[in-house]
């Protein structure tokens, strides 16, 4: 993933994320879809944000086409609600990042949150 979008990243681009994570420390998930689609669907808008935000329009492309997977995948391979505070964490710590404008703060952020996803 690149970071290069953190060091240009935009207000709206940034209030968009801060939005995205605000929904997503508000409302509750459970262990089955129903339960969890609300929170899911904040989440990709965060993750949505973050691809736009690096101006790769191939990136974003590949993002969304595999978009439609990513919630499966959780569900089947243990990464739902009992990490639902450490995800919300490396959240607030990749958006910490975008904010400062720090490539590498978010680059390192970034990657963290994908190692903890595997």
């Amino acid at each position: 993933m690149s970071s290069a979008g953190a060091p240009r990243v935009s207000t709206a681009e940034l209030d968009r994320m801060r939005q995205a994570q605000a929904g997503m420390e508000q409302v509750p998930a459970g262990p089955t879809f129903s339960e969890s689609k609300e929170h899911v669907a904040h989440d990709h808008a965060f993750h949505t944000a973050i691809m736009q935000a690096t101006g790769n329009g191939v990136l974003l492309e590949m993002y969304q086409s595999l978009n439609p997977h990513m919630p499966l995948a959780r569900l089947y391979h243990g990464r739902g609600v009992a990490e639902l505070e450490q995800t919300r964490h490396e959240h607030r710590v990749i958006l910490d990042a975008f904010a400062s404008h720090d490539a590498a703060a978010a680059e390192a952020a970034v990657l963290a949150h994908i190692e903890a996803a595997r």
